[in-house]
């Protein structure tokens, strides 16, 4: 999602330069989803229905803050509308479907990671192409994505618990990818008003 290189200038039109001074919507999404990240590991969710609504509310508010940080950037939109449209969707079928049994719930989640891991991999891989000297960290964010899915997968019988640290974890990282995404854009900016 984040564009972690550099600025540049390499603004197209006055629309674009309009869009890139509300750099500031990403940051607060991102600080919203941290803050409901800390939310959902700091209380004992007992039950799976409590964990699918938490997950649910936090994958609609993920998917539109990818949505709309999306039309912030002047690169990447197909991947940010594809995770924004799943997450939006995955989000409605959780409070739609709360009583998912446990497996279903966990699994759910680690599709989600792996998805998101992928699409960060190949978004890095872009990025490495176009000369962008961060571009390792966004491959980060997608192998650790990739190895917790791997790891839900692998304990699909074990507690609540382990289940509400996962969707903690993936909220926390979404989080922090919306903040590096909306500071960078306001590094573009002032780059090109200089």
């Amino acid at each position: 999602m984040a564009n972690y290189s550099e600025p540049t200038a390499e603004f197209v039109d006055d629309t674009e330069v309009a869009l890139a001074m509300n750099w500031w919507l990403p940051v607060v999404f991102g600080v919203l989803l941290i803050l409901y990240s800390f939310v959902v590991l700091s209380f004992t969710i007992e039950t799976v229905w409590a964990i699918a609504i938490g997950m649910g509310i936090g994958l609609i508010l993920a998917g539109i803050a990818e949505l709309m940080s999306t039309a912030l950037l002047s690169s990447e939109r197909f991947w940010g509308y594809v995770l924004g449209g799943l997450d939006v969707v995955l989000g409605i079928l959780a409070l739609a479907w709360p009583q998912a049994t446990f497996v279903v719930l966990v699994r759910l989640v680690a599709w989600i990671l792996l998805i998101h891991g992928v699409v960060d991999f190949v978004r890095s891989m872009e990025q490495r192409h176009a000369g962008l000297k961060e571009w390792w960290l966004t491959m980060l964010a997608g192998l650790a994505s990739i190895a917790v899915a791997f790891w839900a997968i692998r304990y699909v019988g074990r507690s609540t618990v382990i289940l509400v640290l996962w969707v903690g974890i993936a909220l926390l990282m979404r989080g922090i990818d919306f903040i590096m995404s909306g500071f960078n854009q306001r590094g573009r900016l002032q780059f090109a008003t200089a």
